[in-house]
């Protein structure tokens, strides 16, 4: 069935080689960009307007528009010090003053090493600390990709947001402030140490610089008005959530180069966590991306900056490759007048089909011819060419029961969804992408066979969507995928 809803389109299908690839001109551009892309170089996630060592990937660990400030600072700090000497415990240790409950942000990406949170005692008139508790108090421990440790110390009970092995971009809420521990009042202690085994064994901080609103490779001192800048991006997301267990991580507002730095830490160290899928959008003038990351076994590979025609010769090499590797997920965005494509794949088998440039009815056309060779619709993106929407898809062996929609509103999309949810059998939401027409936000979506317990959301920023999937992992929901708009 075809219904047309100004512009609404809707396709039903309980079915659902090489394709044409329209509008993409043959081009000499070398891999270079797919290259580095597995092979980055340095340590990876700066700042652009910050000197790039790794003593300056810093912003200060709280929100942009607070008043907070340091109340004891370095060594050589005159206003007041944590130590007397250069190269002690805490020669390069910051406490910032701020009420408990304050939203806590990472200072710099990286892999949450260690936590503490069921610690309520202040130990301060109690020393040495009681039995069961630690003088700094509840504390998140941060490791980055050169190895050097962030340590955020006296947070409040509870009120920890991230997991160990959980991999956080600079800028997440990572929790609240406290006065846990060996804590005179309020606030929070911050310092990064050249390297993490435990928290038995502390090795000294090391001197960093900090990035804010009106400073760049800064030591703030006692007195200092701070201004932070400190945010993951200001992108509005749309997510999909359902049933899963394990360590995720989602990362969003990342360069290129940070972001698969954090995709080849995840896929180093336990736990190993693989991309799941990925979003890419310009935010500044400069190419971000966001991803879910979850439990895997390896194998991955990823690519970026690609025309069709490259990533067409690519799809080939990787399917001819021992062991064969198959796409996962793509996404696709204008480069000035050239369309280019990321793309990630992972160990897989069978004969896989990539379709682009498609209009809408060509796509579902294509969608059925490929139902009938026994190929499910995998994911697909939407984009607007001219004034009107196209397809990219890509398909591979599946077993049918598929319904694919694109063009509806929130409401309309919503309800499709659960009326599909209610059905029997069940149909899931498996990918889904938003663009915005006419000043109208529309969506398009394709669903399978499922066992439900799925949430969509729409319409969020980072902090809040970061915030509900926190809550919902307590219940057993894992991402499945996130967007943004469709470029």
């Amino acid at each position: 069935m075809i219904k047309d809803i100004s512009p609404v389109i809707l396709a039903t299908l309980l079915l659902q080689t090489a394709c044409v690839a329209l509008g993409d001109e043959p081009t000499e551009e070398p891999l270079a960009a797919a290259a580095e892309a597995l092979t980055p170089t340095g340590v990876e996630d700066r700042l652009n307007t910050c000197a790039s060592t790794p003593d300056s990937f810093y912003r200060l660990p709280f929100s942009p528009g607070s008043s907070f400030i340091v109340n004891v600072g370095n060594w050589d700090d005159p206003g007041g010090r944590h130590d007397t000497v250069d190269g002690a415990a805490q020669s390069y240790s910051y406490d910032f003053n701020m009420p408990v409950g304050t939203k806590i942000r990472a200072a710099r990406a990286g892999r949450v090493a260690f936590l503490r949170e069921t610690q309520t005692a202040n130990t301060t008139d109690s020393m040495p600390d009681p039995p069961g508790t630690r003088g700094e108090g509840n504390i998140v421990v941060i490791r980055h990709v050169d190895g050097t440790a962030a340590a955020y110390a006296h947070l409040q009970a509870n009120q920890v947001f991230v997991t160990e092995g959980e991999y956080v971009p600079r800028g997440r809420v990572i929790a609240l402030s406290g006065n846990t521990g060996n804590s005179f009042g309020p606030h929070l202690h911050f310092d990064v140490h050249p390297s993490f085994t435990t928290w038995d064994a502390w090795v000294p901080t090391m001197k960093i610089r900090f990035q804010d609103a009106n400073h760049t490779c800064w030591r703030p001192q006692v007195g200092n008005t701070l201004a932070s800048n400190n945010t993951v991006t200001s992108k509005i997301f749309s997510a999909l959530l359902g049933p899963g267990t394990g360590v995720q991580s989602f990362l969003a507002g990342m360069e290129t180069d940070d972001f698969i730095a954090a995709w080849l830490d995840l896929g180093a160290s336990a736990p190993l966590l693989d991309m799941k899928d990925f979003d890419t959008y310009l935010e500044g003038g400069t190419r971000r991306y966001s991803g879910v990351f979850g439990p895997g076994s390896g194998g991955q590979a990823f690519f970026y900056g690609l025309t069709g025609a490259e990533l067409a010769s690519k799809r080939v090499e990787l399917a001819n490759a021992t062991p064969k590797k198959v796409m996962v997920a793509f996404d696709t965005y204008l480069d000035g007048s050239t369309r280019r494509y990321s793309a990630l794949f992972g160990p897989g088998t069978g004969t896989q089909v990539f379709t682009r440039g498609f209009t809408f009815d060509q796509f579902v056309d294509e969608w059925i011819d490929q139902g009938t060779l026994g190929r499910d619709m995998i994911t697909f993106q939407m984009y607007l060419s001219g004034g009107e929407l196209r397809f990219d898809g890509l398909f591979g062996p599946g077993s049918g029961g598929q319904h694919f929609v694109a063009g509806l509103e929130f409401d309309d999309f919503v309800d499709l969804w659960v009326d599909l949810g209610a059905q029997t059998p069940k149909k899931d939401m498996l990918a889904f992408r938003a663009i915005t027409q006419g000043g109208v936000t529309r969506f398009a979506g394709l669903f399978g066979p499922g066992s439900g317990g799925q949430s969509f959301l729409a319409g969020l920023s980072y902090d809040d969507l970061a915030s509900h999937w926190a809550t919902a992992k307590e219940s057993g929901a894992r991402l499945r995928t996130t967007v943004t708009e469709s470029e």
